[in-house]
């Protein structure tokens, strides 16, 4: 297994996580939004078949404005520098191997490092419902709720660096 950037040979059109939003997103806009920079995708693949994409996770950077009354506004203020996991999602064929749990410690690790050269103070995690929430949060239970639904996560660069021992 390795995880790599997205690619013109990777085969998109093939790969179904079960939420078409997802597949439609690495089928229509992922590479063309890495091969732009606006965002960056990587792809898990398997070294045997290595166009088959078997996950994949976009990272952007982005701000991040905080409830007013949180503990990371305090110490953070507003417009705060963040890296947004924007998707992960994992072929709905291979649910339960682990990889969704690579791939997430692989984001990690990305933000991380990128924090080390430019900034940043953590990642914001995007989760479409509740189940996604509970996979976030049994990783790690150092995530933290940042808004009203509960669906958006945080995890400061500090705990990060924690987590891949960095």
């Amino acid at each position: 297994m390795k995880i790599e950037t997205i690619t013109k040979q990777h085969d998109r059109k093939n790969f179904d996580c079960g939420h078409e939003e997802l597949n439609n997103y690495l089928r229509s806009t992922a590479r063309q939004s890495d091969t732009k920079r606006s965002t960056r995708t990587w792809v898990l693949v398997d070294d045997d078949v290595p166009t088959a994409i078997l996950g994949y996770i976009t990272l952007v950077p982005s701000e991040q404005n905080f409830p007013e009354d949180s503990k990371a506004a305090r110490k953070f203020g507003k417009n705060v520098p963040i890296y947004r996991l924007a998707k992960l999602a994992v072929e709905k064929n291979q649910s339960g191997n682990g990889f969704g749990h690579l791939l997430l410690t692989h984001a990690i690790h990305l933000a991380v490092i990128a924090s080390e050269s430019v900034g940043g103070t953590g990642v914001v995690f995007d989760c479409k419902n509740s189940d996604v929430v509970g996979f976030y949060m049994r990783y790690t239970e150092h995530f933290m709720s940042i808004s009203d639904d509960g669906l958006t996560l945080w995890l400061p660069i500090t705990v990060c660096a924690k987590i891949v021992n960095c």
